[in-house]
């Protein structure tokens, strides 16, 4: 509809004044301010219209990210293409961040964040905290990030970071791991949680999941972690 056009323009003619993703209320005050729209339901319309263009995205299957709408389509693929093409870096601080990724799979929080600011640091579209947050549910829903209940450090100076498993960005096997575990990284199916202890597959992965941090703590004394009891719980039970 030509009423519709107005917030067009905006998101062809001035994304550099949006923050790239938007709640999906900011996109209704904007639908009323530019286009007199009133009414939700043609809001929500109008959101995917734009979207079936590819002027934005909003993905509506997900409860967890599903009032969020990405009207910079580009940045989300420079900030997604980051994490999931990391460089490796010489900076000492996060040369073991970067080998527990590589190696591993075990993406640490504090990585993520330096890797959105070294090679994601424009001036007008510096990343908040609630735009990682979409990002981490993002990539958990598209099934590329699994979250754990786990904390965990690679050095005993530095503070403890929340963990995902990202068994699709393991570059290099280690040796400390056993063939049978390498192998099933190309194609273990995994929940999108862990330690949760409901049925025997959530139970069986967290059983697997911890045998790999089991793995590095025991090959790498400077690494600590916080593994919560009904993790460790969870994996008893299987193997009794």
């Amino acid at each position: 509809p030509l009423k519709w056009l107005p917030f067009t323009n905006l998101l062809q003619q001035h994304m550099e004044e949006l923050p790239p993703v938007m709640k999906l209320d900011h996109i209704t005050q904007k639908a009323q301010q530019l286009c007199g729209i009133r009414s939700d339901e043609e809001t929500k319309r109008m959101v995917e219209f734009h979207h079936s263009l590819g002027l934005l995205l909003h993905f509506t299957s997900t409860p967890a990210i599903c009032d969020n709408v990405v009207v910079d389509v580009e940045w989300l693929l420079t900030v997604t293409s980051a994490l999931l093409h990391p460089l490796s870096t010489k900076d000492p601080q996060f040369s073991k961040h970067f080998r527990l990724l590589h190696t591993h799979g075990i993406l640490l929080e504090s990585l993520a964040v330096h890797i959105w600011s070294t090679r994601c640091s424009q001036p007008s579209k510096l990343m908040t905290d609630e735009q990682r947050h979409f990002l981490f549910r993002l990539m958990e829903h598209l099934s590329v990030f699994f979250p754990t209940d786990i904390k965990m450090s690679p050095g005993k100076a530095i503070p403890l970071s929340r963990v995902w498993f990202c068994p699709s960005l393991v570059q290099h096997c280690n040796d400390s791991l056993s063939s049978e575990t390498a192998k099933s990284w190309t194609s273990y199916q995994l929940p999108q949680t862990f330690g949760n202890g409901s049925g025997s597959s959530g139970i069986t992965t967290t059983t697997h999941l911890l045998s790999i941090f089991t793995n590095v703590l025991e090959a790498d004394l400077t690494c600590t972690a916080a593994i919560p009891p009904a993790f460790n719980q969870a994996a008893r039970t299987v193997q009794q």
